[in-house]
């Protein structure tokens, strides 16, 4: 069955969300579920990164409709965006891009076809008269090209990426939920290659502890030089080895992200 997913600011006090289902409804018989209707009104970044934890889990071809536009009654467009896996409407400003770059093969269309759209188009309501009506024609198989002309001019949204220096990182906070849990945009290949060269640092060290322990306790070299000594030398030892493991594991997650971890998420909690 075709799905159609909505995810707007409109809250759920109103019937805004029931007239976009309503539209669907008239037109399509794809199954129509709810990401959120509480995004923080006009909140484009909270928005994108909202529909972008989201849509990687949803069936292939399910089409996304995203509704946070500040911008509605204006020039600004209106964007229909394919990828690899999934089908993207909403407005021209940037909402749509982070999911569209993390789903990847991504080709845009601006909207222009009235005749997918309502008879009536309110200046205030594009979620209700253009965008649902495009996405439940786009399940019943209207091909995208009569949607509109391809366009490479759209409006881009980059969370752009954390920094970690030897002793601080710099970042920024894109969300923070109802948990209180703090989403930065700290690429995960930098937390999982920081994490494992201080894992490998840490290890080294350790060892050389322990195994100066042991010897120590065989009688040949006292405590009080061989673990100093076994310390010192592996301090140094395990910049290297530290290094090198990091720049293995990166290598791998960017060749093979699945063999380092599942589950895909956008900064840490």
């Amino acid at each position: 069955m075709q799905i159609i997913s909505f995810m707007t600011d409109f809250g759920t006090k109103d019937n805004y969300v029931s007239q976009m289902k309503a539209v669907a409804s008239e037109i399509t018989d794809a199954r129509l579920i709810d990401i959120t209707h509480e995004i923080t009104p006009h909140n484009i970044r909270e928005g994108a990164y909202t529909l972008r934890g989201a849509a990687p889990y949803f069936p292939t071809g399910t089409v996304h409709v995203a509704v946070i536009d500040p911008g509605v009654g204006t020039e600004r467009r209106g964007l229909l965006i394919t990828t690899s896996k999934h089908i993207l409407i909403g407005p021209d400003n940037g909402i749509l891009m982070p999911t569209a770059h993390h789903l990847g093969n991504f080709i845009v269309y601006e909207i222009q076809n009235k005749k997918y759209m309502l008879d009536s188009i309110s200046s205030t309501f594009h979620g209700r008269d253009i965008f649902t009506p495009i996405a439940a024609h786009i399940t019943n198989g209207v091909v995208f090209e009569e949607i509109g002309p391809k366009i490479d001019d759209f409006v881009d949204l980059d969370f752009g990426n954390g920094e970690i220096n030897k002793s601080t990182a710099k970042t920024q906070v894109i969300y923070i939920d109802r948990f209180g849990n703090i989403i930065t945009n700290l690429q995960k290949e930098t937390k999982v290659t920081v994490s494992t060269a201080i894992g490998s640092y840490i290890a080294i060290v350790l060892a050389a502890f322990f195994a100066g322990i042991e010897i120590g306790i065989g009688g040949a070299i006292p405590f009080n030089i061989i673990i100093p000594i076994m310390v010192f030398w592996h301090l140094l030892i395990g910049i290297g080895e530290a290094v090198i493991s990091a720049l293995i594991v990166y290598f791998i997650y960017r060749a093979k992200p699945e063999f380092i971890m599942t589950e895909e998420i956008l900064g840490v909690e």
